[in-house]
């Protein structure tokens, strides 16, 4: 699936990863309780790699969702399936 950039978020973190080729798209993680400018890029600290970790595996989990939706024949009920899977109500 082809995106530009793809993010997890949470009410007081977000992950952003990017595919566009610049020197400046790299991974950000954003603590937005601790910076809620979201000035600082904090992917690097150990202090969040645990939920780093977590919130990358929802995004793998979600990408191959939708690279299953996106190759699956379509149907007039599909979209409603297509929403609630990816709201996790499968």
């Amino acid at each position: 699936m082809s995106f530009k950039h793809i993010t997890d978020f949470s009410d007081r973190y977000k992950l952003i990863y990017s595919n566009v080729e610049s020197a400046y798209d790299v991974p950000w993680f954003i603590d937005m309780q601790r910076d809620g400018y979201e000035m600082y890029n904090y992917y690097n600290d150990e202090k969040y790699f645990e939920i780093i970790g977590h919130m990358a595996q929802r995004l793998k989990d979600c990408s191959l969702i939708c690279e299953n939706i996106a190759a699956a024949p379509k149907s007039k009920a599909g979209t409603k399936i297509e929403a609630s899977i990816l709201r996790g109500q499968q």
